[in-house]
């Protein structure tokens, strides 16, 4: 009987541990189809991006979204929105001159990342 229980136990220990582990894998899936798709869109606008310019793009704007994830509600607002210009600053300067004028050209809710 105490080895049931002793059993029963172990396994609402590992459930406990087991569950925000994979919640927190299920959030970075989330987060890495959202860049994904703002990488796609970014790629398309400029004509295309190398496998490292997507690699960098996909660094920044995950960099991006953890900093601006870590902020509290009041702040998200207005620091938000100087993470996420700065993020983009960061991705054209991964871009060729050429891309860079095309990037430019693109209006600005579409090249902003998501949160």
């Amino acid at each position: 009987m105490k080895s049931i229980k002793l059993l029963v136990a172990a396994l609402a220990l590992g459930a406990m541990t087991f569950v925000p582990a994979l919640s927190a894998q299920v959030k970075s899936e989330d987060k890495g189809k959202a860049h994904e798709k703002q990488i796609e869109k970014i790629g398309q606008a400029v004509g295309g991006l190398t496998a490292y310019q997507k690699f960098k793009i996909n660094v920044i704007l995950t960099t991006a979204q953890d900093q601006v994830q870590a902020l509290s509600q009041g702040e998200r607002r207005t620091k938000g929105e100087e993470i996420r210009k700065a993020s983009m600053t960061e991705v054209r300067k991964n871009l060729t001159p050429a891309q860079q004028q095309k990037f430019d050209a693109i209006p600005k809710g579409d090249k902003a990342p998501t949160p």
